[in-house]
């Protein structure tokens, strides 16, 4: 009878020392994998934020990236090892399941060369060796990774339109001109197009041409220009130029809109910029000196010759009051002497006759 109950205590326990020891298996359900930002510039940085929904006492997290793009910075929450694609952080609680940890996070930051234009991209979340604080629990391995997506891109300029010519805009004269679009950094659009249109007169007709590279000529008022499905533009120090001829029926103030639109987003104007065009009447140009044309420069001269002759007349005009009391003086003169000839003609005759 003993030795029965002794059995028996033994078979209890072994019981409870295999119930003590078992470690069950569970799935964490409450995961969550996000980020900070969905873009970044260059030198900026970038988080991964990684929420156990539960208390580990163990994990290792394995997060892959495009080196091309970002690079590792930190890791918080564990021991990390960069391979140059994957940061691996391991985390175990050495304190025996006192200091467990529910979340972790990994900084990145966008490389600052070779970025030129937009990159999407995403880190990819892996996860495994996951025990509950007590260790009683292993928790299954997430294979299938976590994706979060983000855009890697430069910091964009605007662009710019600019309209150049040279010289007068005359009525029904073709003008040659310069359209020129620039930025020192253009975000990147696959399908682009000019488009135009103007105001101007009552009954004014407005065209400005160009020709492509098939010889054809377009009417950018009319149809605009570029394919019918649109032209790339974007990157490094875009400069994109286009000639053309304006044609302006009648004088007056005219008022063109140049826009770079979107043909992929129900052309959504990209850039836009407005320019006033006066055209004007036909005039003689005069020399900058102001001068009239030769054929009134003889005119001119003679003008000048008299005026010389005027200017030297009222000269002598000026210096005859220093000259007045001398032709005084011989007025008298003359008076006595007619007297004294009268006189002395007199006595001639008065001797002769008598």
């Amino acid at each position: 009878m003993k030795k029965i109950a002794s059995i028996i205590t033994i078979i209890i326990l072994l019981s409870f020392s295999i119930f003590t020891l078992t470690v069950y298996a569970d799935t964490l359900d409450a995961i969550n994998v996000s980020i900070d930002k969905d873009k970044i510039h260059p030198g900026e940085s970038i988080i991964l934020n990684v929420a156990f929904g539960e208390d580990l006492g163990a994990y290792t997290v394995e997060v892959e990236y495009d080196s091309d793009l970002v690079k590792f910075d930190s890791a918080e929450g564990g021991s990390s090892n960069d391979t140059g694609d994957k940061v691996i952080i391991t985390f175990y609680d050495t304190e025996g399941g006192s200091s467990p940890r529910n979340n972790m996070h990994v900084t990145f930051t966008a490389n600052t060369e070779g970025i030129t234009t937009s990159n999407p991209t995403q880190f990819k979340v892996t996860m495994r060796g996951m025990t509950s604080p007590d260790t009683h629990t292993n928790y299954d391995d997430i294979t299938q990774p976590y994706t979060k997506s983000f855009i890697v891109e430069p910091q964009y300029e605007d662009y710019n339109i600019a309209l150049d010519y040279d010289g007068k805009i005359l009525p029904e004269q073709e003008k040659e001109m310069t359209i020129t679009i620039t930025s020192a950094m253009g975000k990147n659009y696959e399908h682009t197009r000019i488009n135009a249109n103007v105001t101007g007169p009552t009954e004014s007709v407005v065209k400005l041409l160009g020709i492509d590279d098939d010889s054809i000529e377009h009417d950018i008022i009319q149809s605009g220009w570029g394919s019918d499905e649109g032209d790339p533009v974007g990157g490094e120090e875009v400069e994109k130029i286009l000639n053309v001829r304006g044609l302006f029926s009648k004088i007056g103030t005219y008022a063109l809109t140049l826009s770079l639109v979107d043909r992929d987003n129900a052309d959504q104007v990209i850039a836009t910029e407005t320019f006033p065009i006066l055209v004007t009447e036909t005039t003689t140009q005069t020399p900058d000196n102001n001068e009239p044309e030769n054929s009134n420069k003889g005119e001119t001269e003679k003008d000048d010759s008299t005026k010389g002759e005027t200017d030297k007349n009222n000269s002598q005009d000026k210096e005859q009051p220093e000259k007045m009391p001398d032709t005084g003086n011989m007025i008298y003169v003359s008076t006595i002497c007619s007297i004294l000839a009268l006189v002395s003609m007199y006595a001639i005759l008065k001797k002769k006759y008598l």
